[in-house]
């Protein structure tokens, strides 16, 4: 069903390029599909090439151009160039700007500038809630504001209630930050009542489930999840050490399970899992250590091979 809505999806696309083949409107979102849909990078940044030929100094082509060669190509000189071209086209637009921002915290590391654009952006247009939330994750991550943080995540919600991104983004500082779960149980069932079919989203409850101690609710999330289509390496991992963290006892091994996908060379290095080793610890787990260890190789900051110092290991 969702193949056959993109793919009619391409064809409302190619039908619009067909009547007004120079639309920037047209070229861009035929761009943006081709980039987020079809995978087709070459053939995307065709189409973003060819809408700045026809118009160069157009802001939005600029800008979404300027993301495509950050996020796909990794050339940050170029992207930069034209955020910088964008800018100078509109330099009011507080979408370009808070794009800019983003750019320069993610890809330059540039804090003070990000933070600079970010005011400047949410000062022009403080109703964008997007805006407010890609901020509050420079105060959390970077600033480590949390009270800042805390504002800006709950603005960018009032403004921007169903967004799944901000939604995601809070509910987990809500629990792992300020071990609020209290505050962080309705945004974890806003995410889920947003996108359902998405097993990010459904690995999160579960965890932050399984974290309060309620197994049954988490293992029925993460089998759900696990039935899922097109799970990343990252939630392969998740799912599997969720499931050796809580239910080791489990037939078969989950710890045969999870030293498979490890094995397969998949990691999810920016995950934590130490609220759940936390819970794991209070119930008794008989291997701390080794879920400990799994945690540093889940992490990438340890080898595969360390691990073999555990007997469990070995024989799993």
């Amino acid at each position: 069903e969702r193949q056959k809505n993109f793919d009619e999806a391409e064809q409302w696309l190619l039908y619009g390029l067909e009547i007004a083949p120079n639309e920037l409107a047209f070229l861009s979102n035929y761009a943006f599909f081709l980039r987020d849909v079809r995978k087709d990078y070459e053939k995307a940044e065709k189409f973003y090439q060819r809408a700045l030929e026809i118009n160069p100094k157009r802001a939005a082509t600029l800008s979404n151009y300027a993301n495509f060669l950050s996020d796909i190509r990794q050339d940050y000189d170029k992207s930069e160039s034209l955020y910088k071209r964008s800018i100078t086209a509109a330099p009011n637009d507080a979408v370009i700007l808070s794009n800019y921002a983003i750019f320069l915290s993610d890809f330059r590391q540039d804090y003070d500038k990000a933070e600079e654009f970010f005011q400047k952006a949410i000062k022009i247009d403080p109703s964008q809630g997007y805006i407010s939330g890609a901020y509050a994750l420079l105060l959390k991550n970077i600033r480590k504001d949390y009270e800042k943080a805390d504002e800006y995540f709950y603005r960018s919600l009032e403004l921007d209630p169903t967004n799944i991104t901000t939604l995601n983004n809070y509910s987990i500082f809500l629990c792992l930050e300020r071990r609020d779960f209290e505050r962080a149980l309705p945004y974890f069932r806003r995410a889920m009542e947003v996108a359902p079919e998405n097993p990010q989203y459904v690995i999160n409850y579960a965890a932050f489930q399984l974290i309060q101690g309620q197994k049954k609710e988490g293992r029925a999330m993460l089998d759900r999840a696990a039935a899922m289509r097109d799970l990343t390496d990252k939630q392969q991992v998740g799912i599997a050490f969720h499931c050796y963290i809580h239910f080791s006892e489990d037939v078969p091994s989950p710890l045969k399970a999870l030293k498979r996908v490890l094995k397969d060379g998949k990691r999810a290095a920016d995950w934590t899992f130490d609220l759940n080793i936390e819970r794991a610890q209070q119930n008794g787990h008989p291997d701390i250590n080794l879920l400990k260890a799994l945690a540093e190789v889940i992490a990438e900051k340890k080898s595969l091979e360390t691990l073999n110092v555990f007997p469990e290991w070995r024989s799993a």
